[in-house]
């Protein structure tokens, strides 16, 4: 089988796994590989569209290190929809949309990072309250869908597998309305810290 032909069945499985399987909100579906592909040659070839995909979308920031490539595409700023005004008022949530790139041959530890993700004022030990409830509303409420957890598992995985990457809106930060400090998003990718200014003081 010449390349071309191998070139052309590895991009329609490709078009066939992204009709029947939506990589950000659904799991991956196991599928068949064709003769003559290996599963290496087709790793690459979802992992590289997945990048493709993903990169095309305007970012904050990015952040790399040789273990991997963090990608901040947004902060939302979000408050609960609720006619009754007794859950979450006067409360913001800042909600994180989050890639990791692991384009390296090794596993990368995914929890490690997401463990070391936290909001800080200027005080760097500060760290505001995270609320899974309101992440799990805010997805319920924009997405009229319920939050798909077994895909944001997969940040709480130890072992990311190599070339591969992943993408949710993920944490929720509790803020309160009257709380005027900058705030700071902090987190660690091996043992390299980072820090990314969210929002400045307000008046």
């Amino acid at each position: 089988m010449n390349r071309i032909i191998k070139i052309g069945i590895i991009c329609c499985t490709i078009i066939f796994v992204n009709v029947s399987c939506n990589y950000f909100n659904q799991k991956e579906d196991e599928i068949e590989v064709p003769k003559g592909i290996t599963y290496e040659q087709l790793k690459e070839a979802r992992y590289k569209y997945k990048i493709e995909k993903a990169y095309k979308d305007q970012h904050l920031v990015q952040s790399k290190t040789n273990d991997a490539i963090i990608t901040l595409f947004d902060v939302i700023k979000y408050h609960i929809k609720d006619e009754k005004g007794n859950f979450g008022e006067g409360i913001n949530y800042y909600i994180f949309d989050i890639g990791i790139d692991n384009p390296s041959n090794t596993t990368f530890n995914a929890a490690a990072f997401t463990n070391s993700c936290y909001l800080s004022n200027e005080d760097s030990t500060y760290r505001y309250p995270k609320q899974l409830s309101a992440l799990k509303i805010y997805y319920m409420q924009t997405d009229s869908s319920a939050m798909d957890t077994s895909y944001i598992n997969r940040f709480l995985n130890e072992a990311m597998p190599s070339r591969d990457f992943i993408r949710a809106k993920l944490f929720a930060f509790e803020v309160l309305d009257e709380d005027k400090h900058p705030l700071f998003f902090r987190y660690k990718i091996g043992n390299q810290d980072f820090v990314y200014k969210v929002r400045d003081e307000q008046y």
